[in-house]
């Protein structure tokens, strides 16, 4: 099984965020960066327990989409303006993140 490096993946996201969100990203990033190290932390959990067979593939899609909820909360947290940008960045987050764990429970990317 490949490991899921928190560090890594929490940079490969922030990185995926950064480049969607543009301008926007100033104003976001420190929320966005408090709101994930706990996504990361049970992102993790998610990879282990799919690794493991505890979970299956659409169950562990669905609790990271639970997890990613917390992310989206960013979107009601900036202007108006802002929240197509928002969104593009916690996508880009979402998929770099949904990627990273199925590549540390072996799964194809």
């Amino acid at each position: 099984m490949a490991r899921f490096d928190i560090s890594a993946v929490g940079k490969a996201v922030l990185n995926a965020a950064a480049n969607a969100a543009g301008n926007t990203w100033k104003k976001i990033q420190h929320d966005f960066t408090a709101d994930l190290q706990q996504v990361l932390q049970n992102a993790s959990n998610i990879a282990l327990q799919l690794e493991s067979g505890q979970l299956s593939e659409a169950e562990a899609q669905d609790l990271l989409k639970d997890q990613s909820a917390i992310l989206f909360l960013l979107a009601e947290e900036v202007d108006v303006d802002s929240q197509i940008v928002v969104q593009n960045a916690v996508n880009a987050a979402v998929d770099a993140l949904w990627s990273a764990v199925k590549a540390a429970a072996g799964l194809a990317a």
